[in-house]
Order: structure tokens, then C-alpha cells, then sequence
């Protein structure tokens, strides 16, 4: 049987750990949804280079 202070530092290294992965998660989801964005979007229309400036 395990003592309530080993209890307690079980609970809270799980509780880091489910809180790592979650803040991990969600970067990777977030990371992600940049890139498929980017892969969804269509190319910008380039501008041919004006070397007289408009005014």
C-alpha cells in the first residue's frame, strides 16, 4: 500500500504529464492546421518587378 505523500507525488507527476501532452497536442494540431492551410490556398499572384517607382 503506498503512503499518501507517494500518492500525492504520483498524482501530481500524472497530472504534469496529461498537461504536457495536451499543451503538446494542441501545438501539433495547431502547427497542422497552418500547413493545410497553406497547402489549401492558392498561390499569390506575383508582381513583376517595376524598377521606376509610381507615383
Amino acid at each position: 500500500m503506498d503512503r499518501p505523500d507517494q500518492l500525492r507525488r504520483k498524482r501530481l507527476t500524472r497530472t504534469a504529464l496529461v498537461f504536457a501532452a495536451v499543451l503538446a497536442l494542441g501545438a501539433v494540431v495547431l502547427g497542422l492546421g497552418d500547413v493545410v492551410r497553406a497547402a489549401l490556398d492558392p498561390p499569390q499572384q506575383v508582381q513583376p518587378y517595376d524598377p521606376l517607382v509610381r507615383w
